[in-house]
């Protein structure tokens, strides 16, 4: 009985953060109003994969609803994007850019971005365990020629954007009427010859990837250890829980999919 009302109670709380994801597709509601609330809608749905989901029982109940709700969310997002371009505001990646947006990107990295982005290179034995689930990361691929082995040799690395320091989306100086916007994510990838330099890289690939833990506070019944020590014992553990699920671009090679997974302990 309590189970099936916390599984209903999961499931209102889905229903809810649906009404937030419909806000997105509201006419009456500004274009970059609507952006905000798919970033609210998707934070909210962090919080509870990372809080709330800890059993493949529960991962079966909910399942449907949220991949139905994935399927609108990115339906969503798609439409506002045409819309904003029939406002004149276009959202671009690292390859649209003009000279001038580039050369403004490279004066971001030369006083801001560059003491806020530290590369973990995963292939050469840098440690997961103190990565945290409320970032987002790329995963970079970077190849260099080895003239001791003979042959090209890669690394993964991973590198947490700066969400703290920089809006999702920056505003890019234009030539024209148009407004360019650009996400954090594919600004970190146009500066990476800069974040990587002097290491002999030749060629890099990145894609984007947030993880989850599981963050559910497990209180026993232990009725002489006082109850504020076991919430903080316990929201200590939520830091280094392990991860069960993996967001990853869609177009992530499966070959660094299968690594991360490795790395991640995740199946």
């Amino acid at each position: 009985m309590e189970t099936r009302k916390l599984l209903d109670r999961d499931l209102s709380w889905m229903y809810f953060n649906h009404r937030i994801l419909q806000e997105a597709q509201r006419e009456n509601v500004p274009l970059l109003e609507r952006l905000k609330f798919l970033g609210i809608y998707s934070n909210n749905l962090d919080e509870f994969f990372r809080v709330r989901v800890s059993t493949m029982k529960r991962v079966a109940e909910y399942q449907g609803e949220s991949g139905s709700q994935f399927k609108e969310f990115d339906a969503t997002f798609d439409l506002l994007k045409e819309r904003l371009k029939e406002e004149h505001i276009r959202i671009i990646d690292e390859q649209q850019l003009t000279g001038q947006q580039q050369r403004y990107i490279r004066m971001v990295y030369q006083n801001d971005l560059n003491s806020a982005t530290y590369p973990l290179i995963m292939t050469q034995g840098s440690q997961l365990s103190e990565l945290t689930d409320s970032s987002i990361y790329l995963c970079v691929k970077m190849t260099k020629y080895d003239e001791v082995a003979g042959r090209s040799v890669r690394d993964l690395a991973l590198i947490e954007l700066p969400t703290k320091e920089f809006n999702r989306f920056i505003v890019l100086p234009s030539e024209s009427d148009e407004v360019s916007i650009i996400f954090l994510d594919d600004v970190v990838r146009f500066c990476l010859p800069f974040i990587f330099a002097g290491l002999g890289y030749e060629s890099f690939e990145a894609y984007t990837l947030k993880f989850t833990r599981d963050a559910e506070l497990e209180l026993d019944g232990d009725i002489d250890e006082a109850l504020v020590e076991k919430v903080a014992r316990g929201v200590k553990r939520r830091r280094k829980g392990e991860a069960i699920r993996l967001v990853y671009d869609r177009d992530m090679p499966e070959e660094m999919l299968r690594y991360l997974k490795l790395r991640f302990m995740i199946d």
